[in-house]
């Protein structure tokens, strides 16, 4: 076989390789046949410019098939996919390298697919020309060529070139920047909408503390029958507090990622909760860890100039610890303003695990050959996901620990009502589902929160039978309003927690997942 014929073959190996999964062969094989047939048929100098092009053209596929590749195995998208997009334009250049970093064990077989894309442009590139193609042979080949590249000429086909498709994606995330740079006419209209929707100010005093926490998966806590003590501290506070601690058995985000998680949690019906506590005389505070500009300009602006963003560290291997938030709640504390919202944005066990423990800490689950490590291995699951499991349950223990320091701060407060509620945006894959540890669009895990809500008050609903309920993400914000008892009809509608005539309906989102009854469902 020709140098030149193997590097086509495996160039398109790598293309069929890459593209498989997505049943897009035919179509992409279709955009990348004009090149190789003119290189089969035409003469070129050996290191000619055409022969530099073509080696050129195969390497950009077998990379677009790669990249295209392994997004759709590891996380179901495409490259249009929003949360794609989404997650590119928040990701500052160092969180790129972290990324790689953290996942090469899973980017090591697209990487040895990528090997064999730039063996085949080498391959190419060194390759003998051609000798004395017939013209006739030339004429059908260049006939073929130009049948195929009128392909280009149609949009459904257009759009999956590389050559179109990246370039796209480039300005794609170059807008979504550019409109969360100009956020504020969104802003005043949430804030026109909250006027419009909350007429009259609450005229109780009431403090809420608010903790929005990360990649948090409450089938990972003690609290909700975990083998493990993650929640050593917040199970002691559940047997001292009066009224109890609730802790809701089955909840779910909508989303398995931060954005647009966040998105369904604090905005419903085009109101905003940050405006509507405003809009009923509240204080508001945004007290955050993270160093995020999607939540940053789309959510805490709202808080101006009560918002503080601590993280100056930003990137997946930021260790700036949740704690730093407590000292600035203690000041919002101190308020003397009645009615106060102090909302905590945590990173709780973000990604990467290990840096959410205190430097020098120990993991207590590292190596502990416990019940948890012997069913994970029972599953099958590699050594390196059982020790991420450990690390990331050391990640919720420590969490714990944080959260349990701010339900004392607020049950402690003076205020003369007091309500504390805390979920987080999304859940996490750690080897319950499947060998990866991280966000997953794919399976129940990423999309399993916790939900824990404590009320100086006794509410109209038991926490006995609140436990019993279920929630999901977009009865958030109608739940927030019922708790700041706002006069507005979103907290007096159903579906929400705190509605004695609770009705529940599954999400789409979990729905497509097929979900297995738990054991908590009534």
């Amino acid at each position: 076989m020709s140098r030149m014929a193997t590097a086509l073959l495996l160039a398109a190996g790598v293309l069929v390789a890459g593209h498989l999964p997505s049943e897009r062969v035919v179509q992409m094989l279709w955009l990348w046949l004009p090149v190789p047939l003119v290189m089969m048929a035409w003469p070129s100098r050996p290191l000619g410019l055409a022969r530099w092009l073509a080696a050129s053209w195969l390497l950009l596929f077998g990379v677009d098939a790669c990249l295209r590749g392994y997004l759709f195995t590891r996380y179901g998208m495409t490259h249009e996919s929003s949360a794609l997009l989404l997650a590119l334009a928040n990701t500052q250049p160092g969180e790129a390298w972290e990324y790689l970093l953290g996942h090469a064990h899973e980017l090591l077989p697209w990487l040895g697919l990528l090997s064999l894309a730039v063996l085949a442009a080498a391959l190419a590139l060194r390759a003998p020309a051609p000798q004395g193609p017939s013209r006739r042979r030339q004429r059908l080949v260049l006939a073929l060529a130009l049948f195929a590249l009128l392909s280009v000429g149609l949009k459904g086909m257009r759009r999956f070139h590389p050559l179109w498709a990246w370039p796209g994606v480039a300005l794609a995330v170059q807008q979504q920047q550019a409109d969360w740079q100009r956020l504020g006419d969104q802003h005043r209209q949430w804030r026109l909408a909250a006027r419009a929707a909350v007429p009259r100010p609450v005229t109780e005093a009431a403090t809420v503390v608010l903790v929005l926490s990360d990649s948090v998966n409450p089938d990972n806590l003690q609290l909700h029958g975990y083998p493990r003590a993650t929640t050593p501290a917040l199970q002691q506070l559940r047997t001292t507090l009066e009224p109890p601690l609730a802790v809701v058995r089955e909840a779910w985000a909508q989303d398995a990622s931060t954005i647009p998680a966040l998105q369904r949690l604090l905005v419903r019906d085009g109101q905003h909760l940050l405006a509507l506590a405003e809009a009923g005389g509240y204080k508001v505070w945004w007290i955050s860890n993270h160093d995020d500009l999607a939540v940053k300009n789309i959510h805490a602006r709202l808080a101006e100039p009560r918002m503080h963003m601590l993280n100056r560290s930003p990137g997946r291997r930021s260790a700036t610890p949740d704690a730093v938030v407590l000292p600035r709640l203690r000041e919002a504390l101190a308020d003397p303003a009645p009615l106060k919202l102090i909302v905590l944005h945590l990173l709780g066990a973000h990604p990467y695990y290990e840096r959410r423990l205190p430097p020098g800490s120990a993991n207590p689950f590292a190596g502990s050959d416990d019940a948890v490590d012997a069913a994970l291995r029972a599953a099958g699951r590699p050594a390196w996901l059982i020790d991420q499991r450990a690390a990331y349950d050391a990640a919720l223990r420590h969490h714990d620990a944080l959260l349990a320091e701010t339900l004392a701060l607020i049950a402690r407060s003076s205020a003369t009502r007091r309500g504390w509620l805390f979920t987080s945006d999304h859940g996490q894959e750690v080897g319950h589902e499947r060998d990866h540890a991280g966000h997953s669009p794919d399976t129940l895990a990423g999309y399993r929160i916790p939900l824990l809500l404590w009320q100086s008050e006794p509410g109209s609903v038991p926490p006995a039978e609140l436990e019993q309920r279920r929630f999901r993400a977009d009865s958030f914000t109608p739940l927030m309003a019922a708790l700041l008892r706002l006069d507005t009809p979103l907290a007096t509608q159903p579906p929400h927690l705190l509605q004695p005539t609770f009705r529940w309906q599954l999400p789409e989102e979990i729905q497509r997942l097929q979900p297995k009854p738990r054991p908590s469902e009534p």
